[in-house]
């Protein structure tokens, strides 16, 4: 699976995989690779898959995009290509072969997103403070489980079911893998008759049927995705 891998100056390099066909690269925390910094308009460039190609092309961006040192308003990607954004420098992989795996937002789902550059192995599990665990995975307490149908709820890709209640916390009551508990990944929240997805932080895309968003009102059947994982919503 394509990705880049993400190097700043000052932090550790971490990696986006391309998982959608579609990646929208900018400042505004609504994106799909979110890098924050004023030099980096609020939709830079848009990464898109064409057929076996990935091609970025610059969104009219005030300060531009270089691919390779040498500015381009749209370039098909290959192997190895340096894309210069701001004061990031996306590396393009075609593969994940030759490369650390790092772990957090989109990019795995687009994201498997990953962290500030913590390796998987490194990382514990964490739930309310750090414990031992599943590396890269974000544990939470089989609270609120039920197998009942009549209230709001959210089903993983096993069929759990836990209802919304008073509110749902990724990481925290919900466990997700490939982010960083301790970054804030988001939450589900009781609204009126219904539930609403709230995004936690910048660094950590939430999806709703594939969409990046920061608030997102559910519907029955709608596929709730934080890392790489997916959580597919029932409304009561």
């Amino acid at each position: 699976m394509a990705r880049f891998d993400i190097a700043e100056e000052g932090r550790p390099t971490r990696s986006f995989r391309l998982q959608t066909d579609a990646v929208i690269i900018g400042r505004v925390d609504t994106a799909d690779l979110v890098l924050p910094e004023t030099g980096v308009s609020r939709k830079h460039a848009l990464v898109e898959r064409e057929r076996d190609t990935w091609v970025i092309t610059d969104s009219g961006s005030a300060n531009g995009t270089t691919v390779n040192g040498s500015a381009a308003e749209r370039h098909e990607l290959k192997h190895g290509d340096m894309v210069s954004i701001g004061r990031f420098v996306l590396t393009f992989h075609t593969d994940e072969a030759d490369g650390p795996e790092y772990t957090d937002p989109h990019v795995g789902g687009g994201d498997y997103v990953t962290s500030p550059g913590v390796p998987i192995g490194e990382m514990d599990t964490i739930q309310d403070g750090p414990r031992i665990g599943t590396p890269g995975v974000v544990s939470a307490p089989v609270a609120s489980v039920s197998s009942g149908h009549g209230a709001p709820a959210v089903e993983d890709k096993d069929g759990v079911r836990r209802e919304v209640g008073s509110g749902l916390s990724f990481g925290k009551h919900l466990p997700v893998s490939g982010v960083l508990p301790f970054l804030g990944a988001g939450s589900l929240q009781p609204e009126g008759e219904g539930v609403v997805a709230l995004r936690g932080s910048f660094l950590i895309p939430l999806y709703v049927n594939g969409r990046s968003v920061a608030r997102q009102v559910l519907h029955d059947g709608d596929e709730v995705r934080v890392g790489s994982s997916v959580f597919t919503y029932r409304g009561a």
